[in-house]
């Protein structure tokens, strides 16, 4: 039970917020292998990408292999291209050493290091000097590459083209003598080099003017989760990353903690990188869970305005990433797991690769600023007190509401809710476009009578690209819809996908070849009138942040202050019990994150006596005990909306709500934006704006009251 209960003092060791959403990226292809036995037979034991072209270490049944993949100018896919390099020596032998960069490769699979170079005719095996003997660590910059030692009389040599064309030592990474088995990790930027070895001890060198011995740019000790471990740095000027998520700033020859990574997923488990890499202001992380390791994934970081690392993508692997390489926008993924999962996947990073904010209006503001309507429509505010909603009434003609500020390129989707005048006349439709580029070019959704139809508008003409009955739709009241688009350039024929769902209950999915790569949100309306309500337009997709159902679940401890908590996860019913009916008791976990989706069904057991009145709920942006919004059914017979802002507590929206001790819902608090908004089995009951608590956690809570919490979920809406 201990395993899903932790202490809230726990989370003082991590110094990065995570304020940005992220981008959940699937590969856009699948490489195939060099001849006719899979990947999932013979796994990638090694990956590297510079520009357009690729090479893999991979074993054959009789040899190991460095194969060169090319990517084609036209359409962007990658294929086979030759051979570079093959070993009969006996497996016990080979090796699968590699790093490529700069238009330079070094490929190590027999136990002597080679060096490759990319002329205009293609890559060409290097002349060196003689055979490059060394147990590796491979790391290139500019136009050096870096060979690890043995400890013993060097951590390293520094290898360059010499004027005569030939390869040889220019540098060179003195070592105090410490002999290990095995290979140097080590790591090269420009005019500085890290050596972690022995695991844990990072020693850094900086090139020295002419002279072949590299001086010494100090030394320290690896802290926090990363002691003690193995594998490369992650080296960029100044900033040095390292396995197990830490991350150093150097001055002068002094290197200093400086943040502990923690990913917006980190309550699944995540937040203790296995390896690191950072190119080009990109820092990747390859993330495991902690009780399920073998499901390793890449995740993104980029720098903030205040030089500290924020999660801004995750990729979707679905297997065990066991090495990476990124170049430009393009990455390449090794992995290993289930037989059906492809092994060797190559993903496009969105443009950009930090996901804009998403764009909402439940219109209870009454700011309609945000559109751009066409003259055929008479779009405006219409509702009363705190229920307001944009209304578009003529049943002339064909209008549009775009949505400013929301032409993306990657992933873009709508979700609105709609109440619409009759459907059944000829040509009378409502719906949504994505994509929206001008009149005559969009996508888009459209709900008819009995029918939903993904669409295709190029060029002024009208294309139905896929349809799904509904069984008629008449009934006068505001209906969900859901499209979303994800462009997959350069992989699978270069075909996006769209989907859409009618009430969460009737779904439509298609591909197109992307003749529309970019554009806006938009409404519409066809020969009807319609009205439009909490509007919600976001540029990447849901993303799992917390999944919690008590049983067999990998997820990181919540972190309780307060109450008596037991966890039953041995029988069912599966659990989380709160029982202390006399104080106030909160349990949260994650990452602090802007936009969040927090989702319970809990049981009310007993209210206890108190005043104020006792209640239970669920949290958003929790930041600290004095600072956090949560839903609350309360035992006055409400549901509330509250802030609690250094310490002082306002209430920001209530509804009548009556619950019973023994009775399951399901209570969901939506926050984005400045939108907070309560439901209870579905059902919306309460909406506020306040923007006091931009990011934070999230949990469950009670005062005075016991409760059982059948599950937790929250995702970034």
């Amino acid at each position: 039970m201990a395993k899903l209960i932790g202490t809230l003092a726990l989370f003082i060791a991590f110094t990065s917020m995570a304020e940005a959403r992220v981008h959940s990226i699937t590969p856009t292809q699948y490489l195939s292998p060099p001849y006719a036995y899979s990947f999932e037979e013979y796994p990638a034991l090694a990956v590297a990408i510079n520009g357009d072209s690729l090479i893999i270490i991979a074993d054959q049944p009789t040899y190991r292999g460095a194969f060169l993949y090319r990517r084609s100018a036209a359409d962007g896919r990658w294929s086979f291209n030759r051979t570079l390099m093959q070993t009969t020596v006996p497996v016990a032998q080979r090796r699968a050493g590699l790093a490529m960069k700069n238009s330079l490769a070094v490929i190590d699979i027999a136990g002597q290091s080679v060096i490759w170079e990319r002329l205009p005719t293609g890559w060409v095996q290097a002349q060196t000097a003689g055979p490059i003997l060394l147990p590796g660590g491979y790391a290139i910059s500019v136009d050096r590459v870096l060979i690890g030692g043995d400890g013993c009389s060097t951590d390293g040599f520094i290898f360059q083209k010499t004027s005569g064309g030939i390869w040889n030592v220019t540098g060179r990474l003195p070592s105090p003598g410490t002999c290990v088995a095995g290979e140097r990790d080590v790591e090269l930027n420009y005019d500085y080099a890290l050596v972690n070895s022995p695991a844990g001890r990072i020693r850094a060198y900086r090139r020295s003017g002419t002279a072949i011995e590299w001086a010494s740019a100090g030394s320290f000790q690896l802290q926090g989760q990363s002691v003690g471990r193995s594998g490369p740095m992650a080296l960029q000027k100044a900033i040095g990353a390292a396995p197990g998520s830490t991350i150093y700033r150097r001055s002068g020859t002094t290197w200093t903690l400086d943040q502990t990574l923690m990913p917006a997923d980190y309550a699944t488990g995540t937040g203790d990188a296995h390896a690191v890499l950072y190119r080009d202001n990109v820092l990747i992380t390859v993330e495991g869970a902690t009780e399920q390791g073998w499901h390793a994934t890449p995740h993104l970081y980029v720098p903030d305005a205040a030089g500290k690392f924020q999660n801004v993508g995750i990729l979707d692997t679905y297997a065990n990433t066991t090495d990476i390489d990124i170049s430009g926008n393009t990455v390449v993924v090794a992995s290993e797991g289930p037989p059906t999962i492809p092994r060797l996947a190559v993903f496009e990073l969105p443009t950009p690769v930090v996901p804009p904010k998403a764009i909402v209006n439940d219109f209870n503001t009454r700011d309609v600023s945000g559109f751009q309507t066409t003259p055929a429509g008479a779009y405006s505010l219409a509702g009363s007190g705190s229920q307001w909603f944009y209304r578009q009434p003529s049943r002339s003609g064909h209008t549009e509401a775009v949505v400013t500020g929301s032409d993306w390129s990657y992933y873009q989707s709508i979700d609105v809710r709609i109440h619409r005048a009759q459907l059944s006349y000829p040509g009378t439709w409502v719906g949504a476009a994505l994509h929206y580029v001008d009149a005559d070019n969009y996508y888009y959704a459209s709900i008819h009578y009995n029918h939903m139809v993904i669409n295709r508008r190029l060029n002024g003409v009208n294309t139905e690209l896929a349809y799904v009955l509904l069984g008629g739709t008449n009934d006068y009241r505001f209906h969900d819809l859901h499209f979303h688009i994800k462009r997959n350039p350069g992989g699978l024929g270069g075909r996006d996908k769209l989907f859409a769902t009618f009430d969460s209950q009737f779904s439509v999915d298609t591909t197109d070849t992307s003749p529309l790569t970019h554009g806006s949100a938009a409404l519409l309306t066809n020969l009807t009138r319609a009205d439009f309500d909490n509007l919600h337009v976001s540029p990447s997709s849901r993303y799992d942040l917390l999944s919690l159902n008590f049983l067999d679940n990998p997820d990181r401890p919540l972190e309780t202050n307060g109450g008596t908590w037991t966890v039953q996860d041995a029988e069912s019913p599966y659990g989380i019990y709160q029982t202390n009916t006399n104080v106030l008791a909160t349990a949260v976990g994650g990452a602090p994150i802007d936009d969040q989706r927090v989702r319970s069904y809990v049981r009310l057991e007993s209210f206890g006596s108190a005043t104020p009145v006792p209640w239970f709920g669920v949290i958003a942006r929790y930041q600290d005990p004095s600072n956090y919004y949560y839903l609350s059914v309360r035992g006055s017979g409400t549901l509330q909306i509250r802030k609690i802002v250094n310490g002082v507590t306002t209430l920001l929206a209530a509804k009548d709500f009556t619950v019973n001790p023994g009775e399951f819902h399901q209570y969901e608090l939506h926050v984005v934006g400045d939108q907070l908004h309560a439901s209870v089995d579905g059902v919306l009951l309460a909406t506020a704006h306040d923007s006091d608590l931009p990011v934070g956690r999230h949990g469950i809570a009670t005062y005075h009251a016991a409760a059982y919490f059948n599950s937790v979920i929250v995702d970034q809406p």
